[in-house]
């Protein structure tokens, strides 16, 4: 009903009605009182406001404002006498959000090639010509991982090479040393009598965990260091000053790390650089030993002849490694590797192309075929002058990691980025994942930076070819002192055997 009584007033009194005024009122219900009840608020429609509709809002009388006024009072009092009088404990806690956190700790500041009086040219073949000025205001050390010295021997040369005394980069070298043997420490001992800038110190090592020697022996914020694996047998005369050279000039890196020959990952370049060549191991001695070589150099290698499949098959590896004359295995101590005509089709029938893999844990770690076939190939590029042929990524040869795990076995970094994370037990994680992606400053190679890494724990079978001989070789040749020409080692330091 009251619904339709205010439809029938809305037509009532619209502009168009020939209702009056008067006639509207004389037909609303009168109300019983004239005064309002509790806290009603009345209404009343003035003449003038009826035909627009509208309404005018009725105070209330002088008791209800009374009432509104005296708690308006009260309540006012109430707060203030609640913030002046209650313990501070008790009061509501008010939260703040704490100001948002950067996303990655601050970068700290490294000289760049800019600060320091240095020019940047480079050579890119290996006659030995210093094209490089040593940059000033920090120093550059060597940490060589130490535990070998069948690798050292030929290593050494390398490094007196790029001593500053001998016109390099490297200000001293400090041989860290994880051995055990008390044979291999004395060995070491007599090798540092022969240059003043060479030091030892002694640390330890738990199941091959190296994180102590980086958080107690390279955290010094003016150092710039170059980490050297003790089995690195070739480094090329542009790779110190170049991975220096660019971890100033790419300060957004973490790290700067070397073209790696036998790598898990750099070989996959490798080969799509066309760098490696088709080699198969020598099988006409089969079983037996073989004579150590004479030359280093392909060109003085017959060419393969024997029988091939059309891909390569690898073999599950048996609990110690293969046996000398096994099926996968070395097929006579001190075996050779022989190189076939360069064609596509033969590259496929070699390890390479069965065991190509982008990937830390992949044949290129496991697989002993593999990597002896990566050294041959080297060795032949470098007879040839055309190392340039591991060159590989952008236009200065950066190759970014994009935070994929890569070998440490030669790598240079600044002591202030060692000091500001720390590093973990699994250092290749911590250095090239881990703490690059935290940072957003990632680990990248200088493919002009190149070395080779000699093997891994998992494949002892390369100490049954004839390539550390070569090495040696080549190192007398091109890169050792007259006065330090390398001989082979007595027998018992060619012994495999784990440092730890």
């Amino acid at each position: 009903m009251a619904s339709l009584r205010v439809e029938e007033n809305r037509k009532l009194m619209s502009p168009n009605s020939d209702i009056s005024f008067e006639e509207l009122e004389s037909s609303q219900p009168k109300p019983s009182s004239t005064r309002s009840s509790g806290s009603d608020y009345a209404f009343t429609m003035s003449k003038g406001s009826a035909s627009r509709g509208f309404c005018n809002f009725k105070m209330p009388n002088g008791r209800q404002m009374r009432l509104i006024v005296s708690v308006s009072v009260a309540v006012v009092v109430a707060v203030f006498v609640y913030l002046i009088w209650t313990p501070s404990h008790r009061r509501p806690i008010v939260w703040n959000p704490p100001a948002t956190p950067p996303a990655t700790p601050p970068a700290p500041s490294f000289p760049t090639s800019s600060e320091s009086t240095t020019s940047r040219p480079h050579s890119e073949d290996n006659s030995g010509v210093q094209k490089w000025v040593k940059p000033t205001g920090f120093k550059i050390v060597g940490l060589v991982f130490y535990g070998r010295p069948r690798y050292v021997n030929v290593l050494d040369c390398y490094l007196k090479k790029n001593l500053v005394s001998h016109g390099g980069y490297l200000d001293e070298i400090v041989f860290m040393v994880n051995t055990k043997f008390e044979e291999d420490q004395e060995w070491l001992d007599k090798l540092i009598e022969t240059e003043p800038l060479y030091q030892k110190k002694i640390t330890t090592s738990l199941g091959g965990h190296f994180d102590n020697i980086w958080n107690r022996h390279a955290t010094d914020e003016n150092t710039l260091y170059v980490k050297i694996d003790d089995d690195i047998v070739y480094v090329h005369d542009d790779a110190i000053p170049r991975m220096v050279h660019t971890l100033m000039d790419h300060p957004e890196a973490h790290d700067v790390a070397a073209n790696i020959v036998n790598s898990p990952l750099t070989h996959w370049i490798h080969y799509h650089t066309e760098a490696i060549l088709p080699y198969m191991p020598d099988t006409s001695n089969f079983n037996g030993t073989t004579k150590d070589p004479t030359s280093w150099r392909a060109s003085d290698l017959q060419r393969f002849n024997g029988p091939t499949n059309d891909t390569w098959e690898f073999h599950d590896r048996p609990k110690g490694g293969f046996p000398v004359g096994s099926i996968g295995g070395p097929p006579s101590d001190g075996h050779r590797w022989l190189p076939m005509d360069p064609t596509s089709e033969n590259l496929m029938k070699t390890p390479i192309a069965a065991g190509k893999a982008y990937d830390p844990w992949g044949k290129g770690w496991t697989e002993w075929t593999l990597a002896a076939q990566q050294h041959y190939s080297l060795l032949e590029r470098l007879e040839r002058e055309e190392t340039g042929k591991y060159w590989a990524g952008n236009q200065e040869g950066i190759w970014n990691m994009q935070y994929t795990r890569y070998n440490l076995n030669f790598l240079a970094i600044w002591g202030k980025s060692v000091k500001m994370m720390g590093v973990a037990a699994d250092d290749e994680d911590a250095l090239t994942v881990t703490i690059p992606k935290a940072l957003k400053r990632p680990c990248i190679i200088d493919t002009h930076a190149l070395v080779s890494h000699f093997s891994f724990g998992t494949t002892p079978e390369l100490e049954k070819t004839d390539l550390l001989e070569r090495y040696r070789l080549y190192a007398n040749e091109k890169v050792c002192a007259v006065d330090n020409q390398k001989k082979k080692l007595e027998p018992q330091f060619y012994v495999y055997h784990k440092n730890w």
